[in-house]
C-alpha cells in the first residue's frame, strides 16, 4: 500500500491519468491532496496550481471542495463526492456514479451512469448501460445511452438519444428546450400547471397515450401537439414505442421501477471498494467457520464430560448405595455392610450433573436431594 500527501492551494487543477482498478474521489476542507492506493505504484507530482496523479491499482483520493478534476482513464467503477469544481472524465470502463458535484463531462462510460445533485451542466457522448439523473437543474446533453434513461426533477435544457427506455418527471423552466428521442417506450410527468409546448411521434397509430387535467387528445395518431399554459417551453419526444404523457404519481411511479442507485450510503463503511470488501467478507467467512468448528468440538468435548461425570456420579451412588443400604423408591435402609474405600471428593461439575439431571426430569427433586446429600457426606 502507498500513501502521499501534498499542500496545494484551495483550487487546484489535478490531472489523474491512468487507474487500472476502482477510483473514489471525496472534497474535503483541506488545501491538501491525498492519495493512497492498494498497489505498488503511486505518483503524486506538480505545484500549487497543478497536479499530476497515477497508480497501479485501486486509488482512493482526496481533494479540496473548489479543485477541478480531470480523469484521462480508469479500469474499473469510478465514485464522485463532494466538490464544487469542474470535474471531466475522458474514459471509464465500468460503472460511473456522482454526488453533490459541480459541473460534470464525460466522454465514454462504459457501464452505467448515476449522477444525483449536480449543480451544473452534465454531458456524456457515450454511455454503455442505463442513466439515471436526480436533481439536475443545469443543462443536460447525453448523445448516446445505449440502454434506458431515468431522469427526475430536471428543469433545464435537455437533449439526448436513447436505446431503450426513456422515463422523465421533467419541471422545465420556461425558456427550457426538450428534445429526446428514445429506441422504446417514453413516460413523460408534468406536474397539472406545466406551461409547455408538446410535439408528440411515436411507433404506430395509436402510439400516444395522454392522461393530463382538462387536456382531450386523439389517441388514434402516431403524432400530434399539445399546449399546456402559455406553451412557454418546448419539449419534442421522439419514440420507437409508445408515447405516455401523464400528471399521475401512480402511473409515474409504477413505470418508474427500474430505476437504480449506484451510490448507496453506508454510514458504517469505510472509504474502501468492491474488491477490498470483497476480501474482506470471505476472510471473516473463513474465521466463522473456523469457529463454528472450534465450537463444535468444544461441544463435543463438553458432551464427553459431562457423560465422564455422570458415569462418576453413577458410580458413586452405587457404592453408597450399598453402604448405606438406600435406594431410590426411599425404602427403609439395610444394616450397614463393611466401610467402602474412601472416594473421590465431590466435584461442582458431579453436582451440575445432578441438577440437569433434575430439570431433564430423569430424577425427582427428593432423589436429587438424596444424591446430594449421599455424595458430600
Amino acid at each position: 500500500m502507498q500513501r502521499q500527501t501534498v499542500i496545494c492551494g484551495p483550487d487546484p487543477k489535478v490531472r489523474l491519468h491512468s487507474v487500472p482498478g476502482d477510483l473514489r474521489v471525496s472534497g474535503w476542507e483541506r488545501d491538501e491532496i491525498s492519495a493512497r492506493t492498494n498497489g505498488d505504484m503511486l505518483q503524486l507530482t506538480g505545484n500549487e496550481r497543478g497536479f499530476d496523479l497515477s497508480c497501479d491499482d485501486d486509488l482512493i483520493l482526496f481533494i479540496p471542495l473548489e479543485a477541478e478534476l480531470t480523469i484521462e482513464s480508469v479500469g474499473g467503477d469510478v465514485d464522485l463526492r463532494g466538490f464544487n469544481g469542474v470535474c471531466q472524465v475522458e474514459q471509464v470502463g465500468g460503472d460511473l456514479s456522482g454526488r453533490n458535484l459541480g459541473s460534470f463531462q464525460a466522454g465514454n462510460v462504459g457501464g452505467n451512469l448515476s449522477l444525483r445533485g449536480a449543480a451544473g451542466d452534465i454531458a456524456a457522448t457515450r454511455v454503455g448501460g442505463d442513466v439515471s439523473l436526480r436533481a439536475a437543474q443545469a443543462d443536460i446533453s447525453l448523445p448516446g445511452v445505449g440502454g434506458d434513461l431515468h431522469l427526475r426533477g430536471a428543469s433545464g435544457n435537455l437533449s439526448a438519444s436513447v436505446g431503450g427506455d426513456a422515463v422523465l418527471y421533467l419541471e422545465p423552466r420556461p425558456d427550457a428546450d426538450v428534445m429526446l428521442t428514445a429506441g422504446g417506450d417514453i413516460l413523460l410527468r408534468l406536474s397539472p400547471d406545466a406551461d409547455v409546448r408538446l410535439e408528440l411521434q411515436g411507433g404506430g397509430s395509436d402510439s400516444i397515450h395522454v392522461n393530463l387535467p382538462g387536456v382531450a387528445f386523439e389517441e388514434q395518431t402516431w403524432s400530434g401537439g399539445i399546449t399546456l399554459g402559455e406553451g412557454r417551453a418546448h419539449i419534442h419526444l421522439v419514440a420507437g414505442g409508445e408515447i405516455t404523457v401523464t400528471s399521475q404519481v401512480e402511473e409515474w411511479q409504477s413505470a418508474a421501477e427500474f430505476d437504480f442507485d449506484l451510490d448507496v450510503d453506508f454510514p458504517n463503511l469505510p472509504a474502501d471498494f468492491s474488491g477490498q470488501i470483497e476480501r474482506e467478507v470471505e476472510y471473516a467467512t473463513r474465521q466463522a467457520r473456523r469457529a463454528q468448528q472450534h465450537a463444535e468440538v468444544a461441544m463435543q468435548r463438553a458432551q464427553q464430560k459431562a457423560r465422564e461425570a455422570e458415569r462418576r456420579i453413577q458410580a458413586k451412588v452405587n457404592a453408597r448405595v450399598g453402604r448405606w443400604g438406600m435406594d431410590w423408591s426411599g425404602a427403609i435402609p439395610r444394616p450397614p455392610r463393611p466401610p467402602a474405600p474412601p472416594l473421590e471428593p465431590v466435584s461442582d461439575e458431579e453436582r451440575l450433573t445432578i441438577l440437569r439431571m433434575l430439570a431433564e426430569k430423569k430424577i425427582t427433586a427428593e432423589e436429587a436431594e438424596k444424591l446430594l446429600a449421599a455424595l458430600e457426606e
